[in-house]
C-alpha cells in the first residue's frame, strides 16, 4: 500500500505505552479534535519510532522498533507495523510477527501479517505456526486466513496438523475450532496411532478422533495381537 510521505509528521520516539482512540484521540494527540470525547475502539501500542500521515484518503501511521500493539483482545509483536485507513482498520507487518489472541486462546506466528480490525479477518504468510491452546492443536503452513467472528481458519501450502494421537498433512485445510473438525484436501494423509489414511478429501474430528474419507480412499489399519 503506497502512501506518499510529503505530509508526514516528523518521527518521534516513544519509550512508553500510549493509549489512542482509533480516530478521535489520534486527532486529539496531534490537533486537539473536539470529537475526542466520543467512544471508540482503543489501540494501545509501544514503539521506538512513530511517523504519521493524516491527509484525507492517505491516512497512515508507521510504528518501528520493538513494536507491541494491543487491539481487539489481541497483542501483536513485530519489528515494524503500518496502520492504514481513516479509522485505522488495516494493520500490515512484514517482519516476524507474533499474535496472541487472549479471547480465542490462539497464538499465531509468521513473517507477514494483514489484519482488518473491522471485518476481524487476519491473514498470515510465510513460515506460519498456529497454536490452538484451547483444543491443543498445532498447525504449520505457509499461509493462513483466520476469521475471528466465525472462529474458522483457511490453511494452505505445506499444511501439517498435530493433535493428540493424530497427525495430518495436506496442501489445503479448513479448520472449524468450534466443531473441532478439519477438512483436508490436496493429497491429504492422516496418521492415527499406527493407522494411515489417504483420500481425495479427509474429514477429521479432533475431539472424537473420528475420520471420514471421501473419494479415492486408501488406508492401512494395523491390528495388534491379544
Amino acid at each position: 500500500m503506497p502512501f506518499p510521505s510529503s505530509d508526514s509528521l516528523e518521527p518521534s520516539s516513544l519509550k512508553s505505552v500510549l493509549r489512542i482512540s482509533v480516530l478521535p484521540v489520534f486527532f486529539l494527540l496531534f490537533w486537539g479534535h473536539p470529537a475526542a470525547t466520543l467512544r471508540a475502539d482503543i489501540i494501545q501500542f509501544s514503539a521506538e519510532k512513530v511517523s504519521s500521515t493524516a491527509a484525507e484518503g492517505r491516512e497512515h501511521t508507521r510504528l518501528e522498533g520493538n513494536v507491541a500493539v494491543d487491539v481487539n483482545n489481541s497483542s501483536i509483536e513485530t519489528e515494524a507495523l503500518d496502520i492504514y485507513g481513516k479509522d485505522r482498520d488495516i494493520l500490515v507487518a512484514k517482519k516476524n510477527v507474533l499474535i496472541d489472541n487472549r479471547e480465542q486462546k490462539l497464538e499465531i506466528q509468521g513473517r507477514e501479517l494483514f489484519y482488518n480490525r473491522r471485518t476481524k479477518l487476519l491473514r498470515m504468510r510465510s513460515s506460519v505456526n498456529l497454536e490452538d491452546k484451547e483444543n491443543e492443536v498445532i498447525v504449520y503452513c505457509d499461509f493462513i486466513e483466520y476469521n475471528e467472528d466465525t472462529d474458522t481458519a483457511k490453511i494452505q501450502v505445506n499444511v501439517r496438523i498435530f493433535s493428540e494421537d493424530i497427525t495430518a498433512r495436506s496442501e489445503y485445510a479448513f479448520y472449524n475450532r468450534k466443531t473441532q473438525i478439519v477438512e483436508l484436501s490436496g493429497a491429504p494423509i492422516v496418521h492415527k496411532d499406527e493407522d494411515v489414511y489417504q483420500a481425495a478429501r479427509i474429514f477429521v474430528n479432533l475431539d472424537t478422533k473420528d475420520i471420514t474419507l471421501d473419494n479415492g480412499v486408501e488406508g492401512q489399519i494395523i491390528t495388534k495381537d491379544e
